[in-house]
């Protein structure tokens, strides 16, 4: 008896030797040589971190992080710089507080205006500043995963903040479902609504990255898997794909299910910024549903009644309207040159020229 007792905790013992002896030395090495790799090799994407600021309920970038490189897909395939200016904003201009002697163009999106997928230099709006020249100023409002309801809360303190005197709000297709905070899927930390017999604002909590991937971070090869590879997503959408909304038949389901929720809390964010800037030039762009316009089926495509939708509730404030919808369509039959890259579906440095260039014709002609 004593011996077969024994032979386990043998057996065991020399399990335990032989691990920390050459299984966690070889862990380690491995380890580090992936951590040199994902640095030196292929380059890990890099995103700054996050800022809360606690008096206007907005998440922001943190003002010291600097520059970096948001690198997309399993061999960092698409890169863009980024550059985190005074303000916690990816921009390089350096934001002035209050009123300027300058023609002040402040834009308000999600990651389309962020900007990571191409250097902060090719982003549209700064295509827009160096086209505009010395009088003009852009400043871009931009933060990946906001939904229209959070676009009425960031132009509210835009207004207060930086008193603009053209305000530009990119709309995506996602905006819609989002702005309903049961479906919001980034855990409170934009603007939302409660859509019920009446509609109330669901105020952002404050947004602390947990204590655990703010140590990962510092390794190449978790921002490796967590944003190359997005291997979180990707192994939480395995069992909860239509509550992370990322999936389109999610997206159709919802639009059918909510359908007069959905116009409701686009109709209050919308009109809701058109009283903001009153007194301001106001300008909506919507997105365009860029693989259908590839394979020649836009107006089929279950996005486009986001186009529709967008226009209807735009074009009865009295605010301008810019349907990308037209206009890549337009120029994808004449230069057949894409607006993204394979490896994402946010607007490519060709995308962003686009998108530019019918930003500036708005503004100088329409009335």
């Amino acid at each position: 008896m004593a011996l077969s007792v024994c032979q386990p905790l043998k057996k065991l013992r020399q399990f335990l030797s032989n691990f920390l002896k050459v299984s966690l030395p070889t862990l380690v090495v491995l380890w580090l040589l992936l951590e040199l790799f994902f640095r030196w090799g292929i380059s890990a994407s890099e995103r700054p971190d996050g800022d809360f600021d606690a008096d206007h309920l907005l998440v922001k970038f943190d003002s010291t992080a600097g520059e970096g490189t948001y690198t997309i897909g399993p061999f960092a395939g698409q890169q863009g710089r980024w550059h985190i200016n005074n303000r916690g904003w990816n921009n390089l201009r350096h934001y002035q507080l209050g009123k300027s002697n300058k023609t002040r163009i402040a834009i308000i999106g999600d990651s389309f205006v962020e900007s990571f997928q191409v250097d902060v230099d090719k982003s549209f709006h700064h295509l827009m500043a160096q086209q505009l020249g010395d009088g003009y100023e852009c400043y871009s409002f931009g933060w990946s995963g906001s939904p229209l309801s959070h676009y009425l809360h960031v132009g509210r303190y835009v207004k207060d903040t930086y008193q603009p005197d053209i305000v530009v709000v990119n709309l995506v297709h996602n905006d819609f479902v989002q702005s309903l905070a049961e479906y919001n899927p980034y855990r409170g930390i934009f603007k939302t609504l409660d859509v019920g017999e009446n509609i109330d604002e669901v105020d952002p909590v404050p947004y602390h990255l947990p204590w655990m991937k703010q140590v990962l971070k510092n390794s190449a090869v978790f921002r490796y898997l967590h944003y190359n590879l997005k291997f979180e997503t990707q192994f939480r959408m395995l069992f909860d794909r239509e509550a992370l909304v990322h999936d389109s038949l999610a997206y159709m389901k919802l639009m059918d299910q909510e359908e007069e929720r959905i116009h409701r809390a686009a109709t209050y964010s919308i009109e809701g910024l058109r009283e903001v800037f009153a007194d301001q030039r106001l300008i909506f762009v919507m997105d365009c549903p860029r693989p259908s316009v590839y394979a020649g089926k836009m107006e089929k495509d279950w996005q486009y009644r986001y186009n529709q939708l967008a226009r209807e509730l735009v074009t009865a404030t009295g605010a301008e309207f810019i349907d990308l919808a037209d206009t890549m369509k337009e120029d994808f039959a004449k230069n057949q040159q894409p607006f993204n890259t394979e490896l994402d579906l946010h607007w490519n440095e060709y995308g962003h020229e686009v998108v530019a260039r019918r930003l500036l014709q708005q503004l100088q002609l329409a009335p």
